[in-house]
């Protein structure tokens, strides 16, 4: 699931609840905050993230491969604001970027 922390229609704390209750039931969840988002994902580059992680969760839990470490033990914010350094895109990093809550995985 993918949130933005600004959104509208439902206050994103509604969905870390709704993260909580699925790990407390024993489901495979992922969480993905996106700062300054809305209801959607807006931001160019957080679309890209949002696909991106979308295929990587899907070749992983339908395909079998190998998942990658966000999916099984998460993602800090200072390691995706390297994750983005090292991509080349640091400029980007004035831009709203995803944030993790403590348990919460990309």
């Amino acid at each position: 699931m993918s949130v933005g922390d600004k959104d509208g229609a439902s206050d994103w704390h509604q969905d870390i609840e709704l993260y909580n209750s699925r790990v407390a039931a024993g489901k495979t969840v992922v969480m993905l905050v996106y700062v300054g988002e809305n209801h959607s994902v807006a931001q160019k580059s957080n679309q890209i993230d949002t696909i991106r992680r979308i295929n990587e969760w899907f070749d992983h839990y339908l395909k079998g491969n190998d998942p990658k470490n966000w999916i099984t033990t998460g993602v800090t914010v200072l390691d995706r604001e390297r994750e983005l350094k090292n991509a080349g895109r640091g400029s980007e990093l004035r831009l709203p970027r995803p944030r993790v809550a403590d348990k919460i995985k990309w």
